[in-house]
């Protein structure tokens, strides 16, 4: 995969990062999280489709209701956006190891550790937050992710709240 690939493909994955590790912060803190998310997608800040295909209309109500619905159900809609997002073609396209039939979260993130050990790049050492845990957590599995401190694409870049 490509840098500009990797880049583009953490930074939307990060966003779901985040917001699974932050689900329980305050409801003002999570409404300004939604509403930056959703302003970069109208300002074609995130150009990635798998993401805006992710956050259709009604994906946005589930994001607002699941705001008001507490931190499980914020949970579930950043778990359920980050598979639509694994096992969407565009993200399968990008990458040069594909996964195994039928395309599943846990296939599509196997087949991402694979391409990290080919391409010779790191996440963050795991910790009980971020993209490892996150990404564990959708597999069902742990992952042999290649880690480094502070990591390639550390999480201190690509999961966070701002446009990057």
């Amino acid at each position: 995969m490509t840098n500009g690939n990797w880049q583009k493909h953490l930074k939307n994955l990060g966003k779901f990062c985040f917001l699974n590790d932050n689900a329980a912060a305050s409801v003002a803190t999570l409404n300004q999280l939604r509403a930056a998310t959703l302003d970069q997608l109208s300002d074609d800040l995130i150009t990635s489709l798998p993401l805006v295909d992710s956050f259709t209309s009604q994906q946005n109500a589930a994001f607002a209701q699941a705001i008001d619905s507490g931190p499980t159900a914020l949970q579930n809609v950043a778990k359920n956006s980050a598979i639509n997002y694994l096992t969407n073609a565009a993200f399968i396209a990008d990458l040069t190891n594909k996964p195994a039939n039928p395309v599943t979260a846990a296939t599509a993130i196997a087949a991402l550790v694979a391409e990290m050990t080919a391409d010779v790049v790191t996440f963050t050492t795991k910790s009980g937050t971020g993209i490892c845990n996150f990404l564990d957590m959708i597999s069902g599995t742990t992952n042999a992710f290649p880690q480094a401190s502070p990591g390639t694409y550390p999480d201190a870049t690509y999961v966070v709240l701002t446009v990057l």
